[in-house]
């Protein structure tokens, strides 16, 4: 292989048509002993040497420059002189491939280490292997800079997910939600808190955790809700953690008998707490149903309804709406099964199912607020009520960080479904 360096182009050429001619082989095409004879040159220097090269030498020509190391660099560009395109490319890699790229290189590690932590999903009482290194403190680098690896990596999370919160005591214990507690960890940039809660909303430990209430997110989502009231309002969740956020959105596919305690709330006289919730802040129920055509609560194996089930959907939602937030959004009312309702048919209509249940609701807070005397909180608590579609939630409103596409099999379905046909309708 001869490598063409960057001296005069007269002395390059006379050196070329001279190995040539050393190397020429009895066929006269530049090869001897079967090996080929290659060029490299600038652009110019290629230019002006093709055009007094003999046509008949077989060559292999490729560009390049002054040097053989600068040469290299020119024709085989690093990829990550493109960051847009690498970013497009690895936002298709799942999470084990971002971790392994992330070993690559700093640069690969800063292309990579938001795709994969953007997301995160934790079980607090395992988190050992999450943070760990987070009170490791800064690593010096080779270059004499300084990285906080873990914290730093802690400040590109938006969403992080709870899910199977077992066996948490609260503050006794040696468990990894104590141990964390003390250690200071933060989520700087945290957009939504996830928590999927069991059938019961003290199972599992997580509610009287020491350590999720100090997260500080914009968002609270609470999937799975099967308890919205219990004997007050917004009793899904810790209060101090209530209290931070600026917006609660409850997913709800079923809702337990809770009459026990709200029938005696409902009847009582004393005026209603203030919310939980910052002024300002956003509530959206949502009633979760698989697809925009299932029906919600009732299936073809539920039990048949009792009489006062209806009245006790209603009266979770009314203490809710007792709350006086600044905007409660009910997703989904006219997806109430039929069978809740004895004078609904079965040909009734999203619109027609949705105008009974949105006047037995108005009708319930009506009666509770005049009987506590609460005639000016009525009008606030009546103002702050919005009723709609899922779809057109989806359309309208803000939900990011609230759904994603990949949480379980049944969700994505109805996602899809739902994007589907919101699509649809648009076109």
């Amino acid at each position: 292989m001869l490598w063409l360096d960057g001296r005069q182009d007269t002395i390059l050429q006379d050196e070329a048509h001279n190995e040539l001619r050393q190397r020429e082989g009895s066929d006269g095409r530049g090869r001897k002993g079967g090996q080929s004879v290659r060029f490299y040159a600038s652009q110019s220097r290629l230019d002006s040497w093709e055009r007094d090269a003999h046509p008949e030498h077989s060559c292999e020509v490729a560009i390049m420059g002054p040097t053989k190391a600068q040469a290299v660099r020119r024709t085989t560009a690093s990829p990550l002189a493109h960051p847009d395109i690498i970013s497009h490319i690895l936002a298709y890699a799942d999470a084990p491939t971002l971790s392994r790229c992330m070993r690559v290189s700093w640069q690969f590690y800063d292309h990579c280490a938001p795709l994969l932590y953007d997301n995160i999903t934790i079980i607090p009482n395992e988190a050992d292997s999450f943070l760990r290194g987070t009170n490791h403190g800064p690593v010096i680098l080779d270059d004499g800079t300084s990285r906080d690896l873990k914290r730093d990596l802690l400040k590109l999370v938006k969403i992080v997910n709870i899910k199977n919160h077992q066996g948490c005591s609260g503050f006794a214990g040696n468990t990894a939600c104590t141990r964390w507690r003390g250690a200071t960890i933060d989520f700087p940039n945290l957009e939504s808190l996830r928590v999927w809660v069991g059938p019961s909303p003290f199972e599992g430990g997580w509610f009287n955790c020491p350590w999720v209430p100090n997260f500080n997110p914009r968002k609270l989502v609470m999937r799975d809700v099967s308890g919205l009231s219990a004997g007050g309002s917004y009793t899904f969740a810790p209060r101090s953690l209530l209290g931070k956020v600026r917006k609660v959105v409850v997913v709800m596919k079923t809702l337990r008998d809770l009459s026990m305690v709200n029938d005696e709330v409902l009847s009582s006289r004393k005026p209603t707490p203030v919310a939980p919730l910052e002024i300002g802040a956003e509530t959206v129920l949502v009633l979760w149903t698989d697809t925009p055509r299932h029906s919600w609560g009732r299936n073809e194996e539920s039990s048949p309804p009792r009489t006062d089930d209806f009245r006790r959907i209603i009266d979770q939602i009314v203490l809710c709406a007792l709350s006086e937030v600044d905007r409660l959004t009910i997703c989904n009312l006219g997806q109430l099964h039929r069978s809740y309702m004895d004078y609904t048919t079965p040909t009734s209509t999203y619109d027609e199912i949705e105008d009974k249940v949105v006047l037995a609701i108005k009708q319930r807070l009506e009666e509770v607020s005049l009987r506590r005397g609460e005639v000016g909180r009525l009008k606030r608590r009546s103002a702050a009520l919005r009723f709609i579609r899922f779809e057109r939630y989806l359309r309208d409103d803000d939900w990011k960080g609230e759904f994603d596409e990949d949480e379980d099999p049944d969700f994505a379905n109805g996602f899809e479904m739902f994007i589907g046909d919101l699509f649809a309708n648009l076109t």
